[in-house]
This record gives C-alpha cells, sequence and structure tokens, in this order.
C-alpha cells in the first residue's frame, strides 16, 4: 500500500466545445509524484537496540527509483569504495533520519530487492552454468517470491530456557551448565563496527583479539542482575565452553535473515537449480 493513494491528483478539466483548447500542461506547472511502497524488514526492527530511529520499525518506505538513482549506480567512486548500494538507498528511504549505514545487511537487501523490482520489474536475469546439463544458460529470479518469504518468515526456535523480549529485544538466558542468568542483546551495525575497529586495533599493537569473547562481551548486558563491566569481564573468564556455544547459537538464530535461495529453470535444458539470487553490481542493469 503506498501513501500515493491518498494525495490528491489533479484531474483532467472538462473541455468545452472549443476545439482551439490549449493543453493545460502548456500553460501551468504540473507537479509529479514519486510513487513509493512500503518494504517489511526481515529484522521486524527488534535487532536495533532501543533509543536507535530503527528500532521496532516492521517496515520503511521507499520512493520509486528516478533518474537520479541511475546516475548514483554509475558513479564509479561509489562502486570503487563499495557504497553505491548504501547511496541508493539513502537517497530512496522517505524518512531521511534513517540511513542505510544503520541497517543490518539483510534489511538492506530487502530494500534493495524491493527497488530493484519497481525499477527494473519482477524478473532478473543472470547468466550461469547448469547443475544438471552443465551448459552456460541464463537463470531468471522472481524478485516478488523473496519479498513474500519476507514478509511470511516465522519467528526463529530458541531453547525452553531462552526467552526474547521482542519489545526490548533483549534475551534472557538461564544457563544450563553455569545455572547463572545472563541477558544479552543483539548485534546491531554500530556494534559491529566497534568490534571491526576493536579488532584492528589490537592487531595494530599486537595484541590478542579473541572474536569469541569480544562478541559476548559487546552483546551481553547483564549477568545475574548485574550489569557492571568488571561482572561481565569475570564471567567470560568463567564461562563453560559448553553455555559460551549455547549463547552464540542464540545469537546466530535470531539475527535477521533473508532467504534469497530459489529454484530457478535451466534456459537450455529446462531443469530446475537452486541459485541465490546474485546481489552483484549488475543487479540494477537489466536489458530493454
Amino acid at each position: 500500500m503506498s501513501r500515493n493513494s491518498s494525495r490528491t491528483r489533479v484531474q483532467k478539466s472538462q473541455q468545452g466545445p472549443s476545439v482551439n483548447v490549449v493543453p493545460p500542461q502548456l500553460t501551468q506547472k504540473t507537479n509529479f509524484v514519486v510513487p513509493t511502497e512500503f518494504v517489511t524488514l526481515p529484522s521486524r526492527g527488534q535487532s536495533y537496540k532501543e533509543g536507535s530511529t530503527l528500532h521496532g520499525v516492521t517496515e520503511v518506505e521507499i520512493k520509486h527509483m528516478t533518474a537520479k538513482e541511475e546516475d548514483l549506480i554509475t558513479n564509479q567512486d561509489y562502486i570503487a569504495r563499495g557504497i553505491v548500494f548504501d547511496k541508493v538507498i539513502d537517497s530512496i528511504l522517505v524518512d531521511k533520519t534513517m540511513k542505510a549505514s544503520q541497517f543490518l545487511d539483510p534489511d538492506k537487501m530487502a530494500i534493495l530487492i524491493a527497488a530493484r523490482k519497481s525499477g527494473y520489474g519482477n524478473q532478473y536475469a543472470t547468466d550461469g552454468t547448469c547443475d544438471h546439463c552443465g551448459q552456460n544458460c541464463t537463470f531468471t529470479f522472481n524478485l516478488q517470491e523473496v519479498l513474500d518469504n519476507t514478509v511470511n518468515q516465522e519467528d526463529p526456535w530458541l531453547p525452553d530456557f531462552a526467552f526474547h523480549n521482542k519489545e526490548t529485544g533483549i534475551v534472557s538466558v538461564d544457563l544450563p551448565i553455569s545455572e547463572i542468568t545472563v541477558e544479552i542483546k543483539i548485534l546491531d551495525m554500530e556494534d559491529r563496527k566497534y568490534l571491526e575497529d576493536l579488532k584492528k586495533q589490537r592487531e595494530k599493537l599486537n595484541l590478542e583479539f579473541i572474536q569469541t569473547v569480544e562478541n559476548l562481551r559487546r552483546s551481553i548486558v547483564q549477568v545475574q542482575g548485574d550489569t557492571s563491566p568488571d561482572m561481565i569481564s569475570n564471567f567470560l573468564d568463567f564461562i563453560p565452553a559448553r553455555d559460551s556455544r549455547i549463547l552464540k547459537g542464540i545469537q546466530a538464530r535470531l539475527q535477521p535473515k533473508i532467504n534469497l535461495s530459489q529454484e530457478v529453470e535451466c534456459s537450455s535444458c529446462g531443469a530446475g537449480n537452486e541459485r541465490e539470487v546474485p546481489l552483484t553490481g549488475g543487479f540494477f542493469w537489466s536489458e530493454f
């Protein structure tokens, strides 16, 4: 459903009997309105911390692509810097308080797929090699199917000793080995950037960086009701390997996902092949 449905459209005035009526588009300025649509986010806003612009946001409104976005797609500087998709997302988001850099990758993918569909059509064709006949062929993907899967996805399974508060995004876990109650959050883009920067800093100083420990340190909110960094650090020095694996597994299950996999038909032999929609640099280009 688009917000454009509620906008007033300029109606054509009834013409009189004269045959020398000047077309109104030549005598007055026309107000063009770019269509918009809503995109469901795979995260449902549950993977963003409270206070974030995206916390609790289940869908975002984007405008359909225009010539402006086509210029962004071909900008060689953006392509070389690997930020071309972020620039497109920033341009089409209706709510300018939201930035592409804030979105988790699955949410970005959903936005890009919706933009590609509205801009160039539902079908996306790429070349590949058939698993059955071995011939080079064309695979045609259905982008609407990807978006439908995002809307209809089920909540991830969690063990009985874990409770996910969808309002806050916090997961309370009664760890079975240590018998300690821990609350964790799902890592968002800010957390991921922090960990990337920390890793680079440690490597630069020739200091050890243990990925699992630092990920848990960033995600643990409290241990036995204690939120102090010292308590969390002491717990990480003590945590049994099995409890650590449980926390990592819960994190992995709750990370938002988008299913890009489809069975596509080989254009040579007609056999079905399991493939993922390739979000490459050519994603926004189609033949006319």
